[in-house]
């Protein structure tokens, strides 16, 4: 076999297997911390006494990974034209649960089955 011909052999091969190499992974990432730490407190009102609720939780973390495009804001991160929100509603009370990040802490009824409240 002449020395051509075996070169050209070698750098086809090289170009099949360049050409088979897995398609590229995501070449851009976006994060955000969303600054929504938070902690709550609340007092059961009647008839929920005595009980008192209490959660709290962490920032909420955005992340992302995108081919092409990566961004963030103070409150989300977009890759590849999808985004994500920093929750609104990440700490919030009513007047019988407290609600951090994704743990709900309810008031519960005192008298279930005729059985009264401890004092």
């Amino acid at each position: 076999m002449s020395k051509r011909l075996l070169l050209v052999l070698v750098l086809v091969g090289l170009g099949f297997g360049l050409g088979a190499a897995t398609p590229a992974q995501a070449t851009c990432t976006a994060t955000q911390n969303c600054g929504n730490a938070c902690s709550r407190f609340l007092e059961c009102p009647l008839p929920f006494q005595p009980w008192i609720r209490t959660c709290s939780a962490s920032s909420q973390i955005l992340t992302c990974s995108g081919t092409t495009t990566c961004s963030s804001t103070a409150t989300s991160v977009t890759c590849d034209g999808v985004t994500k929100t920093c929750s609104s509603n990440w700490c919030r009370q009513t007047s019988t649960s407290v609600t951090c990040g994704n743990v709900t802490r309810t008031c519960q009824e005192c008298q279930t089955g005729g059985k009264v409240c401890p004092l």
